[in-house]
């Protein structure tokens, strides 16, 4: 009780909307193939009471959740007259799928980013979970450059299983007329480090968020988000707050019928 009295508005209402739902309720969120290049014209992820809870409660997010948020960002940003970021989904994506499906893998990449590139998307954005940690891989097809934002980074880029298949896959795709030929270069972005080890995929989502408000430059995403969000600290309290207010208000005014 005391953890519900603690909740923001939006998170309030979206725990009284699912209250009374059946403990097996599932929330479907439809996904765009616009958004995700999903060979099918829609398909759909599944949100449980459980999630939900676990959300409110702020501990780890799931991978439906992250795409739902990617959605709300997506319907956000796809009005704009010049649209430049393309997205990737991390359910296709992940650690276990580029172990077990490393073919299909490289194709989703592969038709994806290239997609991306003759939409001229300037920045690609993927979060990715490994080893149970959110973080986000910001593409550069353009400028055949890859940023990596961990909110637990250690001085060097952490050693991902996505790295060699992003990077075979970069080297053919077609930019510009042009084949890259050569892999990209990957840079460690300074940002926020989060306390705790239950926070990553709120960071991953603010992340997102600041991205797409501020970074519409791509000459240095590294600079570019340093000027436009001068903070190397940790995310405040509000900071987290908001992403979270605006999930919760897209699942309870977008998503339950």
């Amino acid at each position: 009780m005391e953890v519900v009295q603690r909740l923001t508005k939006p998170c309030f209402w979206l725990h009284e909307c699912i209250s009374d739902a059946a403990d097996e309720a599932m929330i479907e969120i439809k996904l765009s193939h616009h958004q995700f290049h999903y060979i099918d014209e829609e398909t759909s992820t599944f949100i449980s009471k459980d999630d939900i809870k676990e959300f409110l409660l702020g501990e780890e997010l799931n991978v439906s959740m992250i795409q739902t948020f990617m959605r709300l960002l997506y319907n956000d940003v796809r009005r704009s007259s010049q649209p430049i970021f393309g997205w990737l989904c991390p359910s296709f994506v992940r650690d276990d799928s580029c172990v077990q499906n490393e073919k299909e893998v490289k194709v989703y990449l592969k038709d994806s980013l290239n997609a991306c590139s003759r939409l001229g998307y300037k920045i690609v954005l993927l979060p990715y979970i490994e080893s149970n940690h959110w973080t986000l891989i910001a593409i550069c097809v353009s400028s055949n450059e890859v940023y990596h934002f961990d909110s637990l980074r250690k001085g060097t880029i952490r050693s991902l299983l996505v790295k060699s298949l992003l990077n075979s896959v970069m080297k053919k795709i077609t930019s510009s007329g042009l084949r890259q030929g050569k892999a990209p270069v990957w840079y460690l972005v300074e940002c926020p480090v989060q306390e705790g080890g239950l926070a990553c995929g709120y960071y991953v989502m603010r992340f997102m968020l600041d991205i797409v408000n501020y970074c519409k430059d791509v000459v240095d995403l590294r600079k570019v988000y340093a000027s436009s969000i001068p903070r190397l600290r940790n995310f405040t309290k509000e900071e987290i707050d908001e992403v979270r207010d605006k999930l919760a208000s897209h699942i309870t005014d977008d998503c339950i019928g």
